[in-house]
């Protein structure tokens, strides 16, 4: 009877844990963001359909998602505007997507208007023609097995989708392959390789000058006297060793990622826990200071 109890208060419990978020407008917000700013990407950047992005973008996503994402209608794509809309009991996302810089967010409550507002680069760099790769499918059949099976949604984990494949060695292409819909022109979101990109920008800079790692980031909010943040250097935030506070590994970004809040309002606004460069912690917070402090040095949207 005690058991009986016991598993139908936790039952209960769940189940009013499920609504709260499904109910909740703050909540509600972050997912209908979630689902207008992977629609976005996946559609402009990729030329995706509602279906496909359904079947991949918007399918197994954070676990504490999926109950208000099923109850969300479906994403308004304005083919014209380069906008998506999804709306939710309470107000509605937008995000959209713009020459060179790709789909962005508005903030909660903005509405279709303030897609004026966003920043627009007017021309881009010339650059060389990127040079093909030399592409050699692979002859040695462990490699091939290994491949392969990255595509058997079993051996890796059941019910995992690999989309592509690419594997290099001394410069050239010695194995590829991609799942049905996707090829080598298809965008695909980075994740958490986008850390790796944003380093790759940094150095860029150090390179013309523009940065030195080892100076203090130079941000504007640590800017006051008495703040020792103003002492993290961008080897600091590449290194994640900032010392700033984040509540779990990789602190989960919401606000900024789907949320479209401000990185000035949400990333760099936690308080120092450790001298910077004593302690390592993965954070999204920390590579995301950094891509601010080389914005704000250059302060300038057309460089």
């Amino acid at each position: 009877m005690f058991r009986l109890v016991v598993s139908s208060l936790s039952l209960a419990l769940l189940t009013g844990s499920v609504y709260a978020q499904t109910s909740d407008p703050a909540h509600l917000s972050l997912v209908a963001g979630y689902k207008a700013a992977f629609t976005c990407s996946a559609h402009f950047n990729a030329g995706r359909s509602v279906e496909q992005i359904a079947g991949d973008e918007l399918h197994r996503i954070y676990g504490d998602y999926r109950e208000a994402m099923a109850g969300l209608p479906d994403a308004v794509i304005d083919e014209e505007k380069k906008t998506v809309s999804v709306t939710y009991d309470g107000g509605a996302r937008i995000a959209a997507w713009r020459p060179y810089l790709g789909c962005a967010q508005l903030p909660s409550g903005a509405r279709k208007d303030a897609v004026s507002k966003l920043p627009y680069i007017k021309s881009f760099w010339d650059r060389a023609a990127p040079q093909p790769l030399k592409v050699r499918l692979s002859n040695d059949p462990d490699l091939v097995r290994i491949v392969e099976a990255a595509f058997d949604r079993e051996t890796y984990g059941e019910g995992t989708e690999t989309t592509a494949v690419v594997v290099m060695k001394d410069g050239a292409v010695v194995a590829e392959k991609y799942r049905e819909g996707f090829d080598a022109e298809t965008p695909q979101r980075t994740w958490s390789v986008a850390k790796s990109i944003a380093a790759t920008v940094i150095g860029a800079a150090v390179h013309d000058g523009f940065v030195d790692v080892n100076d203090p980031t130079g941000l504007e909010v640590w800017s006051s006297p008495a703040d020792p943040r103003g002492n993290i250097t961008l080897e600091n935030l590449l290194h994640m060793s900032s010392g700033l506070t984040s509540p779990t590994a990789g602190n989960r970004t919401d606000d900024i990622y789907f949320g479209g809040g401000r990185v000035v309002d949400h990333a760099i606004t936690n308080r120092l826990v450790a001298a910077p460069g004593t302690r390592w912690r993965y954070a999204n917070n920390d590579t995301m200071g950094a891509m601010r402090a080389l914005r704000e040095h250059m302060n300038d949207d057309q460089q």
